[in-house]
């Protein structure tokens, strides 16, 4: 079971990994570690955090996608 700064610090370190995949750049550029840590709830490992973040940022990166598509 890791500590909730732990999950913060590795999933603040997967989306800089990921910065231009699925929305991650939002976190990287828009979040506070607070944020990110409200986001988790109670998340409890860190691979159960990236992926519940990942759902939220998949989301944003998607419906960025679909507004650009329509700018064309």
């Amino acid at each position: 079971m890791a500590t909730m700064k732990e999950m913060v610090e590795a999933v603040k370190a997967h989306a800089v990994d990921h910065y231009e995949e699925d929305g991650w750049d939002y976190l990287v550029e828009c979040y506070s570690d607070a944020e990110v840590e409200e986001m988790l709830g109670k998340c409890r490992t860190v691979a159960g955090a990236i992926k519940k973040v990942g759902y939220f940022m998949k989301e944003k990166g998607d419906y960025r996608a679909e507004i650009q598509a329509t700018a064309w």
